[in-house]
């Protein structure tokens, strides 16, 4: 660990603001396995406000909660309904994911700040 002068308590970045880059590679479908659905599984959870009972997995396997999940977000966005992670799901994830990560009531690590003020 960094030695800093002051008495720094690190705040560790939760939420969007934790989603890596989403990095479209292919299309992916029930069964598939691949690291870059793991980002998209976390968009999910976080979407749909799923707690721990209800969380998708994000191992990047893609099971029948994640097409279920899947699903619904195409329906609620007015996607073609393909159950799938293909380009225009993936796509307008990541726009949204932009838009939350640049909207500062999402930045917990800055709302931890303004709370210590």
């Amino acid at each position: 660990l960094p030695i800093y002068p002051l008495n720094v308590e690190l705040i560790n970045q939760e939420g969007y603001q934790a989603i890596e880059q989403m990095m479209f590679e292919q299309e992916l479908s029930i069964d598939m396995v691949d690291d870059s659905l793991i980002n998209y599984q976390a968009f999910l959870n976080l979407y749909f406000e799923l707690d721990d009972n209800n969380l998708i997995r994000t191992d990047g396997y893609f099971d029948q909660k994640t097409e279920d999940y899947l699903l619904q977000f195409q329906q609620e966005n007015s996607l073609t309904e393909s159950e799938k992670l293909d380009f225009e799901t993936a796509s307008h994830m990541f726009d949204l994911l932009k838009q939350y990560q640049n909207d500062m009531q999402y930045d917990y690590q800055l709302q931890e700040v303004i709370g210590m003020i």
